[in-house]
């Protein structure tokens, strides 16, 4: 915590550091700090502000915003224990306002926001007034699905343009649901990790559809799932490849996640008549493993889909990624 003779007035939300000269500092922390600085950092590149036990902020998220801009050399911000409801102290965030420019950030990473209230809104309000660039990595953790009520549309702009084209990766292990979005035309990356304690198979299929609404959904080319839990206790397979339309490559890193998914490719009847080809585009499969029973399944399943006009399947292993015509010779 900062102190000497030009500590700040006590309960000042915003005070200024160091008669505000501050040129040549490259690297800030403050933690459990109840104010912001008000200086301009013209060569500040690490930015860490965390708060544990301080139980009085009275600044507001415009206070934050304000900071970040007058620092816009910066290239790793982290974020920890922000008050879950900061955006709704003080005044509002205007939304016409320009993004905030940080050309040169690298990482940045907000999480275990602190109170009661989902932090959702708060993380979506931070990440729409900075222009990330691309390049980027985003990490927001310490939610829970169990709290989400939907709401998890969160990606920066940059992976909302209609000619995004993006790898997906869901992890699922015994305690987080971990969503990782990365850009193929770029080194950027946008992840959201949620704990999983007390949710239900609805709430954590809930955030997954919540997470790839609308433009992020149609930007998926490469889906790739892992999980230590069976598709039973988490997500149907039938419904999270409904969300993808457009992906032309599906990885599945776990043999216990490959019978049931294949199954899921199959096209979808209705009194007889096929309604839906689920991920029309997907040509290629990794997998694990290709035992002779799953090369018999996946040349039931691409020939289904082959008579729909869907790609014919070719399947591999991971390692050696060597892909096989599942259906050549039917």
């Amino acid at each position: 915590m900062y102190g000497g003779p030009e500590a700040p007035t006590a309960f000042a939300s915003v005070a200024e550091l160091w008669s505000g000269m501050a040129p040549k500092l490259e690297t800030l922390e403050l933690h459990d700090v109840p104010f912001l600085p008000s200086n301009h950092f013209y060569s500040l590149s690490v930015l860490t502000l965390s708060w544990e036990t301080c139980t009085r902020i009275d600044w507001a998220l415009s206070d934050l915003l304000a900071l970040l801009e007058r620092a816009s050399s910066l290239e790793h911000i982290s974020l920890r224990g922000l008050p879950s409801d900061l955006h709704q102290r003080h005044s509002p965030i205007s939304d016409a306002s320009a993004p905030i420019a940080l050309p040169h950030l690298q990482t940045l990473e907000i999480g275990d926001c602190s109170g009661p209230s989902c932090s959702v809104s708060l993380l979506r309000l931070i990440i729409a007034h900075l222009a990330v660039p691309a390049r980027a990595y985003v990490r927001l953790y310490g939610l829970n699905a169990r709290k989400l009520l939907g709401q998890l549309n969160l990606a920066p702009a940059i992976y909302l343009s209609e000619d995004a084209r993006t790898r997906l990766t869901i992890e699922m292990s015994f305690t987080m649901l971990t969503l990782s979005l990365s850009d193929m035309g770029s080194m950027s990356s946008f992840c959201v990790e949620l704990g999983t304690g007390g949710a239900t198979k609805a709430a954590l299929a809930q955030a997954i559809t919540a997470f790839a609404h609308g433009s992020v959904a149609l930007s998926v080319r490469e889906l790739v799932v892992r999980s230590q839990r069976a598709w039973a206790s988490w997500c149907d397979p039938v419904q999270l490849f409904a969300l993808f339309p457009r992906v032309n490559m599906l990885e599945l890193q776990d043999a216990n996640l490959v019978s049931s998914a294949v199954d899921g490719l199959r096209p979808l009847t209705a009194e007889g008549e096929v309604v839906d080809v689920p991920c029309p585009e997907l040509a290629t499969l990794r997998l694990p493993f290709l035992g002779p029973e799953l090369v018999q399944q996946l040349k039931s399943v691409s020939k289904d889909r082959a008579s729909c006009g869907a790609p014919v399947l070719k399947a591999g292993h991971q390692e050696p990624q060597t892909l096989v015509d599942v259906a050549g010779g039917i």
